[in-house]
């Protein structure tokens, strides 16, 4: 009879063991078993050695407040598009073309509007910061993918940099300097616990 697949694996042991009931041999069945990565990690390769599993720390997104602008402007333009096709001042000529032409003004300055919604959520989308236990990654591009990494043993300087505009809304950029090259978290919320964080990473890297 074929030997079924299965997740047990019998080993049975040579004609010097025995249970005792005449001779019969042993089986001794062993489970397979298979290593787990926990949640939260990532797998980083070494130059000098296999995968390593590395634990990532922060995972963040640029603010919206940094597209504030882009809001605004959809916002304004879903006004102009309510005030248009209630024709409030009667602004716009009541002609029929097979559609009103107030209706027509409203849907283009609603399209125009989720446009600006769309671009700036698609901009924030396209960058991702990450913090890992032994690196700095920043990743920008959707189709088109550009990853900048920098290991913390590397890092020489941590720096926050904050315009009038964004302490008033509360977020910064956080700047990553090995002297050579640079990384940039730009308008990220808590800079200054991000900055405290990047910091205790590389004192411990340090060690």
């Amino acid at each position: 009879m074929k030997p079924t697949k299965s997740s047990m694996a019998a080993i049975i042991l040579g004609d010097g063991a025995s249970s005792g009931n005449g001779g019969t041999p042993l089986v001794c069945c062993r489970r397979k078993t298979h290593a787990l990565r926990p949640r939260g990690t990532l797998l980083s390769p070494h130059l000098d050695g296999p995968l390593m599993a590395e634990a990532a720390l922060l995972s963040l997104r640029p603010t919206r407040l940094a597209s504030i602008h882009l809001y605004f402007f959809a916002a304004l333009l879903w006004f102009l598009a309510v005030l248009a096709f209630l024709n409030v001042y009667n602004v716009i000529p009541d002609w029929d073309v097979g559609i009103r032409l107030k209706s027509a003004a409203a849907a283009l300055l609603g399209f125009l509007g989720l446009l600006f919604v769309l671009f700036a959520e698609v901009k924030r989308l396209a960058t991702r910061y990450l913090l890992t236990d032994s690196r700095i990654v920043r990743r920008d591009g959707i189709l088109r993918r550009r990853t900048q990494e920098m290991p913390l043993n590397k890092i020489e300087r941590v720096e926050v940099d904050e315009g009038i505009v964004q302490r008033i809304l509360r977020f910064g950029d956080v700047v990553i300097d090995t002297g050579e090259d640079s990384v940039t978290f730009a308008s990220v919320r808590n800079v200054r616990s991000i900055e405290s964080e990047i910091s205790k990473r590389i004192a411990a890297v340090a060690r």
